[in-house]
């Protein structure tokens, strides 16, 4: 405060200070106070509002992750579905083109590598005409070769 009141006191073309120079003086450094208080509050906020938009942007891109990797899952279950599927209607085609076969007989040929989707390869197989489904006489459901078995890949 001293410093400023002498240059205020120079600035007016006086050597000495006055009671005048120090009560401006000290309305400068209020002043200056309040300012360099605004300014730090701005950066702030700023630096909150770029981490807010830095973080939003991590939130879309992890959201835009897992939509791809959704995706891509299911892509590879569709596909696994389809060759559950013709690998099923070739395995009747083989074994029972007129007979069928029966639901459990067929899941087992899946194997393990498709036990968890055996059901819905038999259901896409039916879908796309590859076989047909029958109520067995003892429970349960045959198979037998559908319309467009001729359609199946690799057959």
């Amino acid at each position: 405060r001293g410093r400023v009141a002498a240059h205020l006191a120079i600035l007016d073309g006086r050597s000495e200070v006055d009671g005048e120079d120090w009560r401006l003086a000290g309305l400068v450094l209020d002043v200056s106070d309040r300012v360099r208080g605004e300014a730090i509050a701005y950066g702030r906020r700023l630096t909150a509002a770029e981490v807010a938009r830095q973080d939003d942007r991590k939130v879309r891109l992890e959201a835009a992750a897992q939509a791809a990797r959704r995706t891509v899952d299911e892509q590879i279950d569709t596909a696994r579905i389809a060759k559950g599927a013709a690998i099923v209607a070739r395995k009747v085609l083989r074994a029972a083109p007129v007979d069928g076969l029966a639901g459990r007989a067929i899941r087992d040929t899946l194997g393990a590598r498709y036990r968890d989707v055996s059901t819905a390869c038999l259901e896409h197989a039916v879908t796309v005409g590859w076989l047909t489904a029958q109520d067995a006489k003892q429970g349960g459901t045959r198979y037998r070769v559908g319309p467009a078995i001729g359609e199946v890949p690799g057959s």
